[in-house]
């Protein structure tokens, strides 16, 4: 478990290597799986037969109905692979899953043969593979091996993870989830994460992790879940999950993260890392408390009302702490200075987090999360102004807006691409633009059927037709538009991963409009300052259900206030909804007026981080503190936190004026 051992010195964790690729390399000369199962037939026994299993049926159903398979685009050849021979897989595992229970001997065979599947030359048998991997990780009696194997392997979380999705029909979290399917990934997580004790080897697994918990899924991401869940024996291994991310920078947000998600009490964090007898705990508890009250992510975030008692209670009753000494540790705390202003720059201003609004900070914290993020806003921030660049070379404003309406429409972005970095693609297109027959020149030229679909596609888009037509002549556009377009993709990958903390935020508003009883609550909770801050209160998990309603004076809502607070997704959208007061008066107007919904939609649009990342790119002085921070990411990163703190300390001070002890 994470709680056994000391981060600072020995956190084991592991280097992942072959089969972290499920597609092999060209080199791999494994052509067929044909050859691995042949010889696993000779170990078995002749005369075992057992009868097919709803589960052998449906791995065998996976195969032949490759159409709908959601792994399709990804994991499935050509026809390559006759009936015949998946029957004779079948056979196979079925002779070999009768044999899992009683012979180990067999069974290392078995878990060998499967793992070797994995990296045949044969899409088929790799996806019939993973459906037989991930049953065995989903039984008892075999689970723990087949971890162990897949261990010795060193193979990734999201292998592990893709492995056992397999299991499911959607591909989605709500089924992984409902299958239990979270905890055989669990148990793989802690072996993994202690495999090993090189600081490296920490650094790239933490890196992996955060990635892995985090990443965009079909239906949300695995952190949200395992953090929002309400199954008990799910909440039991997240505490120890927690434990295990604590112990490392990379990922200690993670635990905060997870902590908040699962337990409206924050001085139930303190429970979790006392048994870390290491971790200097008082520290890291206000460090959790400054992250809860200013995190980036707005919907996991809580108010100063909410936390400000809660650090008051924390130091008092665990801690022996009474007011007077909490004023000296908060005095101390808020008087610490930034650090940032000693490094060297070229910049007239020295540096000061006051420079910032309260979104624009966010950025900064959500820009330094993990080294890859730092590198992907560095490569997008290099050379920034490509796009300005190439809309000043056009001739005319109408070039400019055919330009800008290309950079809003993804495939029409990649069709250029493609067409302006082959010579031979534009010697083709500048003669079909010359004539009037356009389609017939290409139809005629000397190219494969996919070159010419994919021209004859670019020119089918309006905005490409024209821009094409400006830059044909003058070849020089051809360097500028195409440095355009990759700054464009690498500034649209930096808004996708910000996007990706964020909130689906109109689509939740309009289905709680479509529900009057809903509606009609929330009027009444905001209503007036005392019932907002309840309900506010309320959303953040503080158990003030009681005054609340007393608030309301109305028992006719009680039904529809635990419908909301039993919603995640309504939860958190209400949080963000009511955060401030722009958004409150705005949310007011919209619920009474359906008129001014677009007048909402536009005052949260302006608080989503890609936004204000659009916006700081536009300001020179801006741009150049971005670029600042991405190359001294841990400095800034450790400023920031420092930063939390200072804000907490100063709240603290406020708010142990109105406390009589």
């Amino acid at each position: 478990m994470c709680s056994a051992s000391n981060s600072s010195t020995s956190d084991p964790v592991v280097i992942v290597r072959h089969l972290n690729h499920l597609l092999p390399s060209a080199n791999n000369n494994l052509t067929s799986g044909e050859e691995v199962l042949k010889s696993y037939n000779e170990s078995v026994q002749d005369n075992t037969d057992i009868d097919e299993t709803e589960k052998e049926s449906r791995a065998f159903s996976f195969l032949k109905a490759k159409s709908t398979s959601p792994l399709q685009n990804n994991l499935l050849p050509g026809e390559s692979s006759s009936i015949s021979t998946k029957k004779y897989l079948v056979e196979i595992i079925n002779k070999a899953m009768s044999l899992y229970q009683r012979d180990d001997v067999q069974n290392q065979k078995l878990y060998g043969h499967l793992l070797s599947l994995l990296q045949v030359n044969d899409l088929e048998l790799q996806f019939f593979a993973r459906v037989n991997i991930a049953f065995l990780l989903t039984k008892k009696a075999s689970s723990e091996i087949f971890q162990d194997q897949l261990l010795q392997s060193q193979t990734r979380l999201s292998t592990v993870f893709d492995i056992l999705m397999s299991h499911t029909k959607d591909e989605s979290l709500e089924s992984f989830f409902h299958y239990g399917l979270q905890d055989p990934l669990l148990n793989y997580f802690h072996k993994y994460w202690h495999l090993t004790r090189e600081d490296n080897d920490q650094i790239e697994v933490s890196n992996e992790v955060y990635h892995f918990l985090t990443a965009d899924r079909k239906d949300g991401n695995l952190l949200t879940w395992l953090g929002t869940s309400q199954i008990i024996d799910v909440n039991n291994k997240v505490g120890d999950l927690i434990k295990c991310l604590v112990t490392r920078r990379m990922t200690v947000e993670l635990a905060f993260r997870l902590q908040t998600m699962q337990n409206g009490n924050l001085m139930a964090f303190f429970d979790v890392i006392s048994a870390l007898h290491w971790l200097p705990h008082q520290d890291l508890w206000l460090e959790f408390a400054a992250f809860t009250r200013f995190g980036f992510i707005e919907h996991e975030t809580k108010s100063s009302a909410f936390v400000m008692p809660q650090v008051y209670k924390f130091l008092k009753d665990r801690q022996g702490i009474l007011k007077d000494d909490q004023e000296k540790i908060f005095t101390e705390m808020a008087e610490k200075k930034s650090e940032i202003p000693a490094l060297e720059t070229n910049l007239r201003k020295k540096f000061d987090w006051a420079l910032f609004d309260a979104d624009q900070v966010r950025l900064f914290k959500a820009i330094l999360q993990s080294n890859d993020q730092v590198e992907l806003v560095k490569k997008a921030l290099t050379k920034s102004n490509q796009v300005e660049l190439f809309k000043a070379a056009l001739s005319d404003e109408k070039s400019v807006k055919m330009f800008e309406a290309v950079l809003q429409d993804k495939k029409a972005m990649q069709l250029l691409i493609e067409v302006v970095g082959d010579s031979q693609h534009l010697d083709v297109l500048e003669k079909a633009l010359s004539k009037a027959g356009s389609k017939e020149v290409l139809d005629a030229a000397l190219f494969n059927a996919q070159v010419r679909d994919m021209l004859d596609e670019v020119v089918k888009i309006d905005q490409n037709l024209w821009l094409l037509k400006e830059i044909v002549k003058d070849h020089r556009h051809v360097e500028l538009l195409t440095a355009a377009l990759k700054k464009q993709e690498q500034l649209i990958l930096v808004e996708d991963m910000l996007s990706s903390t964020e909130l689906d935020s109109m689509n939740m508003f309009k289905a709680l409009l479509a529900h009057k009883k809903k509606v009609d609550l929330l009027k009444e909770a905001v209503r007036d300052d005392t019932r907002l801050e309840l309900f506010r209160l309320l959303l953040e998990g503080d158990q003030v259900i009681s005054q609340f309603k007393t608030a309301l004076g109305n028992e006719d809502f009680a039904e529809v206030i635990h419908t909301i607070l039993n919603d995640v997704n309504q939860v958190f959208f209400l949080r963000v909804a009511i955060k401030d007061d722009d958004r409150v008066n705005s949310f007011q107007a919209a619920l009474h007026d359906r008129t001014q919904i677009e007048n909402f939609e536009a005052v949260l649009s302006k608080k989503k981080l890609k936004n204000v990342f659009r916006a700081m790119l536009k300001n020179e002085e801006q741009l150049a503190w971005l670029q600042l921070a991405v190359e001294n990411d841990f400095q800034f990163k450790s400023d920031l936190i420092k930063r939390d703190q200072r804000m907490l300390a100063t709240e603290m001070l406020e708010y142990l004026k109105t406390v009589h002890d």
